[in-house]
């Protein structure tokens, strides 16, 4: 319901009226006088809280809310501004010297500003492919064999071994395919060339990407970049291949967000997908975490594993949770679903017992922290092991980092080292089940 919105004239009337009504001979209405100031000036006021009041009204609806209320709005149903972007692509400089040389750290500028970093491995090269050419004219094109040859305009090509001496020599080329580039010849040759033609050439193919985001770092192809720090044998100034640097972007405005949340507003998705029953389940007290498994143990059927974290034991549901979350999962199953079809399953759990031989610090504090850490662990990073795709192995490294991000709440002390008799190595998890917590025990 649209709020009615009275002019300022009619604010300032309407209380000149209630004046008037109230103080029996006072004449509101009288220009100059000090009772026509207050009230004129207070009927302002009350004007701007109704301006205010309905520009506010606006921000309650999702299609109409505009800032701040919007970007709330696209939250709520699972939409955020897309960030800004870097643009990123290779630049390839000409090389007197075609031995292996790898680059670090380097970075690329344009001539107005745009600086590019180093992203990736850079290094000078040299390379020979075969090519076939045609001609017309004096310009010949050359076609790789065997696919990209990843080069840049500007770059010097020498080909060799065509039986026209003409389609022979060194040449500065044009780019104009991702397998084919062009060069000017002295003379005009009979086309297409024979013979078995090699290019060969001496490049530093220099993957980067724009220090700054937006959709004005993007660069065409065979823009001139010059290098930030020389490079043994190689030309200060590149030029940018054919894919060019892309991939940069603005930051996504308000009003295109907007587009997105209403959509997925007005076009809701299958009400018995993943997040569906996630939510589902988790609308069942106490549980905490929840796997979906599509297709699984079979086409048309689907597997939901879940924990109950916070439990006093390890988590794994017991047969009454179980059904509470079979009941849950079942209330937005389809109609035309087989209800066996929809298979509610505990993880089997995986106890992981661990023994430490060492410890330093060893002190009462320290051991219930590592413990509690270990907890947390348990309960936030291990998975249900699916059997294709995910996997629940714990490694080694996971549960040792654990250990050592340990920080006694008490001193302030972290763990400075230790040794465990169990577990060794990584911890294997087969599928349907979880890695769990079970016994901790100190020296």
């Amino acid at each position: 319901m649209a709020i009615e919105t009275p002019t300022r004239a009619e604010v300032v009337a309407r209380m000149q009226t209630d004046v008037s009504r109230e103080v029996p001979g006072s004449n509101p209405r009288l220009r100059g006088s000090w009772i026509w100031g207050v009230v004129v000036g207070c009927g302002r006021r009350v004007y701007a809280f109704y301006y205010y009041l309905t520009r506010v009204s606006l921000m309650f609806f999702p299609d109409t809310a505009t800032g701040a209320w919007a970007r709330r709005w696209g939250a709520i149903w699972g939409q955020t501004l897309n960030a800004a972007t870097r643009a990123t692509g290779i630049v390839v400089f000409n090389a007197s010297n075609s031995e292996y040389l790898a680059v670090t750290d380097n970075q690329a500028s344009t001539s107005d500003g745009k600086v590019y970093q180093q992203w990736g491995v850079a290094a000078r090269t040299g390379n020979v492919m075969t090519v076939t050419i045609t001609s017309v004219g004096t310009l010949a094109t050359a076609t790789t064999t065997a696919g990209d040859h990843g080069l840049s305009s500007d770059v010097s090509v020498l080909i060799a071994n065509a039986n026209q001496g003409a389609y022979n020599g060194t040449f500065t080329i044009t780019v104009t395919a991702a397998d084919e580039f062009q060069y000017t010849m002295a003379s005009d040759p009979v086309s297409p060339a024979t013979g078995t033609i090699t290019a060969t050439w001496a490049i530093l193919t220099f993957p980067c990407r724009s220090v700054l985001t937006g959709a004005d770092q993007n660069q065409v192809a065979d823009t001139q970049l010059t290098l930030g720090s020389p490079v043994p044998d190689v030309d200060s100034i590149g030029r940018v291949t054919l894919d060019a640097l892309a991939g940069g972007a603005d930051q996504e405005t308000d009003p295109a967000l907007k587009v997105r949340y209403l959509f997925a507003i007005r076009n809701p998705i299958s009400q018995f997908n993943v997040a569906a029953i996630v939510l589902a389940a988790k609308s069942i007290t106490g549980v905490t975490r929840v796997w979906v498994r599509e297709a699984t143990p079979a086409t048309g059927q689907v597997t939901v594993h879940f924990m109950r974290d916070l439990d006093d034991d390890n988590g794994i549901p017991t047969g009454s949770e179980l059904t509470d979350v079979d009941g849950a999962v079942q209330a937005i199953r389809p109609a035309n679903t087989d209800p066996t079809d929809v298979i509610i399953a505990a993880p089997e759990a995986v106890p992981s017992v661990y023994t430490f031989d060492a410890l330093s610090p060893n002190t009462a504090t320290m051991q219930a922290a590592i413990e509690a850490n270990l907890e947390q662990f348990y309960r936030e990073e291990t998975e249900v092991d699916d059997g294709v795709v995910v996997e629940g192995d714990i490694p080694e490294e996971a549960y040792v980092a654990t250990i050592y991000n340990t920080i006694d709440p008490v001193t302030g002390e972290t763990v400075q080292s230790f040794t465990l008799s169990a577990p060794a190595g990584d911890i294997t998890v087969t599928a349907g089940k979880i890695g769990t917590l079970s016994t901790v025990t100190f020296p």
